[in-house]
């Protein structure tokens, strides 16, 4: 089922933290070796380079990224004193330095961006800034921007607005079932329904279960009719849209299909024009387009995020799901090794988190979830677990409840943004 997702998701490569001409960060030497090579630590990163200038062990400099065919090199802009380390109480020194070195004003917006960025070892560039000084004020939370650029600029993605808007809507606590039965409402009081909007009507009834017996309004009861309805939804939702354009005008095709969600909500967005539905309608674009951002292959990893809109019983409810994994010799992922987290918001139990570790097919799984009486329920349907795993040969190791307080390891709004990464610098060459 998984693979299927995958699949359907139309995962794309990822260049975690990749160095691009011109970026800038801090890092601190570490340790220096024989014939001019050293260790420099970049956040909780470490780093081998061959020095080309005089560096001192334990000392920080602000280094930028140079162009060179050969490997990549970089260029020494100055040395971080150590009382304006981020770590210390004057922490503008290093933005400041920055701001001096690339001939920008030291406006307080440009300081805040530059000591974000290097607070959380981010490599950036010139333009990045600039770009981040015009996208931010238009968003009303600023958090919600500082988070969106950090996730474009440690994943490699598209530095565009388009991009930076996807990672903001993804950080709506908003469940997305609750924007699609918005817009089915308001269209269907439309007066006048183009051909576009009509097929839209009528995929929105079918996914938000406004007619009976269709739809999500199934049983969701069996592994079966799960896996059915789950994959009817991953067609349905379009995912895969702009890898079908491509793939279609490749071949030479001028018919593409689109009668998905997603270009269907692109076709209507263009006849609407200026109406209070438009922002719905982005919105909804807006979050589609940054589940298929942060659904990656990284190397050998690979990585899934969706979230669908299920109904459990009366309730109609959004299902995230996070897939961590790594593929095999022949294309396809590893069952033995995965990290998975399902979150969803129940009618009786509200927010509940499920959170499985696979190593070597033994499964690890944590429920994070307030109600003080889940942990017994659990412990009576844990032998017919462990009976139904035996059957496709996983073993379970460990089997708990988290809850209170500690509830706030796996809530769904830091799920997709924040615990969903390979941040890291992969295959690096440098040169200093």
């Amino acid at each position: 089922m998984i693979q299927s997702m995958l699949k359907s998701a139309n995962i794309g490569q990822s260049h975690a933290l990749a160095f691009k001409k011109g970026q800038i960060f801090q890092g601190r030497v570490v340790k220096l070796y024989k014939d001019d090579i050293a260790q420099i630590q970049v956040g909780k990163l470490k780093l081998v380079a061959k020095l080309q200038a005089p560096l001192s062990i334990d000392n920080q400099y602000l280094f930028q990224v140079q162009p060179s065919k050969e490997q990549t090199e970089l260029k020494i802009l100055d040395r971080v004193k150590e009382n304006s380390s981020m770590n210390m109480g004057n922490s503008n020194k290093p933005a400041t330095q920055i701001m001096q070195k690339l001939g920008l004003k030291s406006t307080k917006e440009n300081l805040e961006l530059t000591q974000f960025f290097l607070k959380n070892n981010i490599p950036f560039s010139k333009e990045n800034l600039h770009h981040a000084r015009q996208w931010l004020p238009v968003e009303e939370g600023v958090s919600k921007g500082l988070i969106a650029f950090k996730l474009l600029l440690t994943r490699g993605l598209p530095f565009t607005y388009n991009s930076f808007k996807a990672m903001v809507a993804l950080q709506d606590e908003t469940p997305l079932v609750n924007h699609l039965t918005k817009l089915h409402d308001s269209l269907e009081v439309l007066q006048s329904k183009s051909a576009s909007v009509n097929q839209l009507l009528e995929k929105l009834k079918f996914i938000v279960a406004k007619e009976s017996g269709v739809g999500l309004s199934q049983p969701w009861d069996d592994g079966p009719n799960t896996l059915t309805a789950m994959k009817q939804l991953l067609t349905m939702f379009g995912l895969q849209y702009e890898h079908d354009v491509v793939t279609s005008l490749s071949r030479g095709e001028r018919q593409i299909q689109n009668d998905t969600l997603k270009p269907l909500l692109l076709s209507t967005l263009s006849e609407l024009g200026q109406t209070p539905m438009k922002d719905g309608i982005e919105h909804i674009i807006n979050r589609l387009t940054g589940q298929q951002l942060l659904s990656q292959e990284t190397g050998s990893f690979q990585q899934l995020i969706l979230q669908l809109p299920i109904q459990l019983g009366s309730i109609l409810t959004d299902l995230t799901i996070q897939f961590n994994g790594k593929k095999q010799n022949n294309g396809e992922i590893d069952p033995n090794y995965c990290h998975i987290i399902f979150n969803l918001e129940l009618e009786h139990l509200k927010e509940i988190t499920v959170d499985v570790k696979i190593q070597n097919r033994v499964m690890n799984i944590t429920i994070f979830n307030d109600n003080r009486r889940l942990d017994l329920i659990i412990a009576s349907l844990k032998p017919s677990l462990v009976e139904g795993l035996e059957h496709i040969n996983y073993k379970l190791s460990s089997l708990q409840v988290v809850n209170g307080t500690e509830l706030s390891l796996g809530p769904k709004k830091e799920s997709i943004v924040s615990r969903s990464s390979f941040e890291g610098f992969h295959g690096v060459d440098l040169r200093i």
